[in-house]
């Protein structure tokens, strides 16, 4: 009887849990959407101000990451059951989010030095330091991966060993 009730406790709290990602993504859509209507008003100015250009760019590449982060977190936590006393399934969404988030890093990094290259030279360095950023985060994704898929084999093998 207590088994049930924390079962239909739990049902009632995933169901919960689902809603509040699904507005969420749906928030993050709409805003994406938004800043593609900017972008395009911005790159539909008569003026060939390279300014206006790389606003509309940024704008686009910002976007599309946040489209795609909202599409990670719809499926990941809507779309998707996971049991989240299962390690390869958290360690699958770990890597996918920073996947996302390294895409997007990336390429306000290389937009970056574009930009800086035509109009502002001496702001290199910030783009550099996006750069480092994006090294940074791929190689503790790198370790994040190797270590999990090592507790993973571990799990596996002490589930064998236990029967």
């Amino acid at each position: 009887m207590f088994n049930q009730d924390i079962d239909a406790n739990k049902e009632r709290f995933d169901f919960l849990v689902k809603i509040f990602y699904s507005i969420f993504s749906i928030i993050l859509a709409l805003l994406s959407l938004k800043l593609i209507i900017w972008a395009v008003s911005s790159l539909t100015e008569l003026s060939l101000d390279i300014k206006h250009i790389f606003e509309g760019v940024i704008l686009i590449t910002l976007s599309i990451a946040i489209f795609d982060l909202a599409r990670t977190i719809f499926e990941e936590e809507v779309l998707i059951y996971k049991d989240p006393r299962k390690h390869s399934e958290t360690r699958k969404t770990m890597t996918r989010f920073l996947v996302s988030i390294i895409i997007a890093v990336s390429i306000e990094a290389l937009i970056l030095v574009f930009k800086f290259a035509m109009t502002e030279p001496n702001k290199l360095l910030y783009s550099l330091g996006l750069f480092i950023s994006v090294g940074v985060l791929i190689i503790s994704l790198g370790i994040y991966v190797f270590l999990g898929s090592k507790a993973e084999i571990n799990i596996k093998r002490f589930e064998r060993e236990q029967k």
